[in-house]
């Protein structure tokens, strides 16, 4: 084994190490309390339901409450919680976003490099989507709906869940996810490549396959 190796070797076992510790402390009620007190705005509680307890019933920790706002992997969550609650300084929680392939903290570098990745990225102000290091030419004004489904169907595969019918409301018809997966996919421009991560998992529900490490929503 050469130098080189066993350099990248250590990495990746200080870095394992690190986030293995930092996972068990941001997983205590203690640190979801703290979490929801001072990690989130009155806006962010209120998207979690006002209630800290029904917030926990649902999302079982803080890790959880902060991949639904942010829409974030698991694990960038956990690293991202570790430095809000202190657990991590700049450079660790950086050192750690580079050993796990995560894109930067800053939200200008963060789109730019998951663009040149090739990641699937969303910006909600522009309504703008890239894809393979390309802008996608969609008329989203135009098919703003479908550009809301694949804004939802990647929401629900940051937290590794499938979308159905109750993801639209108790109202909603029973093939409405087949339906609107149809019309993504007639959208001129769209790639059809993207509607392939698409996979029926049971009776009126799908899953966008795409890794949630290639997902990020602006």
């Amino acid at each position: 084994m050469t130098n080189q190796t066993t350099d990248a070797a250590n990495c990746a076992k200080d870095a394992a190490e690190l986030f293995d510790l930092t996972r068990l402390r941001v997983a205590t009620l203690q640190s979801a309390e703290l979490l929801w007190k001072r990690g989130f705005t009155r806006h962010e509680r209120a998207q979690l339901g006002n209630s800290f307890a029904e917030a926990m019933e649902n999302h079982q920790s803080g890790v959880g409450m902060w991949m639904l706002l942010r829409r974030v992997s698991y694990q960038r969550a956990v690293i991202e919680v570790g430095r809000t609650l202190g657990f991590l300084d700049d450079e660790n929680a950086g050192y750690l976003l580079r050993e796990a392939g995560e894109i930067p903290r800053d939200p200008e570098e963060a789109q730019s490099e998951a663009i040149a990745r090739g990641d699937l990225v969303i910006d909600r102000a522009s309504q703008s989507v890239y894809w393979n290091c390309e802008l996608l030419a969609v008329d989203w004004q135009r098919h703003n709906e479908s550009l809301q489904f694949l804004v939802l169907a990647c929401e629900h595969a940051l937290r590794n869940e499938s979308i159905d019918r109750l993801s639209f409301g108790d109202g909603a018809r029973a093939n409405i996810v087949t339906q609107k997966k149809s019309r993504l996919k007639c959208v001129p421009g769209f790639p059809s490549d993207l509607i392939e991560f698409f996979k029926v998992k049971g009776r009126g529900t799908q899953r966008f396959t795409l890794s949630p490490k290639r997902i990020h929503i602006f």
